[in-house]
């Protein structure tokens, strides 16, 4: 499985190298999960390279937020936010350069799903270029590292519809600083913060608990900007503060393997012309405290990631289909 998953993929990037990107969004829907993909801002004029929105059911969860604000990867190097490519673009909000899409995909090997519910970008990312609290610094270089960003909705049968599979991808090329895995998040979503309020985590995917910073998991309560870390498998925020979590709606992300996870309440984030509160919703790719947490070399790494909707018994049901189904999960 792991020989067959990793030679699709690398066909599928040959591929995307080889291609002109064209200026298209693409929808993905299910009917439970509905994502745009490689968005159009009117305001800015310009299409990027992320899923761009989100709607759960007929709830859109998750706005077009800004470059970096969107539902996509970024890396970054020891230097944190002062060397940071981002899969959407910079902090001007200009777009990170699309090099190409398969729009009907089925390189995360899983023959059961039907390609129209599968789409793989493949992306040359700009240095996001807002290293902290003195703000955009404009325009962000065009990063000496390649992006691959895959996605497939599940079915209904082959997966649950609540289910989303990310196949996520980065190779170094000449020039690049060495990529730090701790520092890097895969995946990471800005949804409505007064939408998806409610922070919770799991450390083994079967009990969830409540995320709380100073006593609440409500994350507008929390003080703006700071990142909370917690490290587990499942990190999610949730529509409504049930004690048994039962009827409310949540966007849960899952690692196969113990991950750190990070959740934070953002003021704004956005493009021109509209404020939103946001949440961050991320996975790093490895632990604090992992050893290998470098990226050194020029081979593309891998990393596949669930993306679960629904109520807490449908996200625990969604993860034990997953895990039963796919063989490898790569790892970065």
């Amino acid at each position: 499985m792991f020989r067959v998953s990793i030679g699709l993929i690398l066909a599928a990037m040959s591929f995307l190298l080889s291609i002109t990107a064209q200026a298209d969004s693409y929808i993905k829907d299910n009917g439970v999960i509905r994502v745009e993909v490689n968005g159009y801002h009117p305001i800015t004029g310009d299409y990027y390279p992320t899923i761009s929105r989100l709607h759960i059911g007929s709830s859109e969860v998750m706005p077009a937020s800004n470059a970096g604000g969107d539902f996509q990867i970024t890396a970054r190097s020891s230097n944190g936010n002062l060397w940071n490519p981002t899969l959407g673009g910079d902090c001007a909000q200009n777009p990170s350069i699309l090099t190409g899409v398969l729009p009907n995909w089925t390189g995360a090997n899983l023959p059961a799903l039907p390609a129209a519910n599968g789409i793989l970008l493949g992306v040359t990312p700009r240095l996001y270029n807002e290293p902290g609290l003195t703000g955009c610094l404009g325009e962000g270089e065009i990063a000496p590292i390649r992006f691959n960003f895959g996605l497939t909705l599940g079915d209904g049968a082959g997966l649950p519809k609540q289910a989303m599979i990310l196949d996520m991808s980065v190779k170094r090329e000449a020039g690049a600083e060495v990529l730090r895995k701790h520092l890097s998040e895969f995946p990471v979503a800005f949804p409505y913060a007064d939408v998806m309020r409610y922070a919770y985590y799991s450390t083994d995917g079967a009990s969830f608990q409540e995320f709380n910073v100073n006593g609440s998991n409500d994350t507008l309560t929390w003080f703006p900007g700071s990142g909370h870390k917690k490290d587990g498998q499942v990190v999610a925020l949730c529509k409504t503060h049930r004690s048994d979590l039962d009827g409310t709606t949540c966007l849960a992300f899952y690692s196969h393997t113990p991950t750190t996870m990070t959740i934070s309440h953002r003021h704004t984030a956005n493009f021109p012309g509209g404020l939103n509160l946001i949440n961050l919703l991320a996975n790093l790719e490895s632990q604090r405290a992992s050893s290998g947490d470098k990226i050194t070399d020029y081979n593309w790494h891998h990393r596949k990631a669930l993306v679960a909707v629904g109520r807490i018994e449908h996200i625990k049901a969604v993860i034990q289909e997953a895990e039963n189904k796919i063989n490898n999960w790569g790892g970065l």
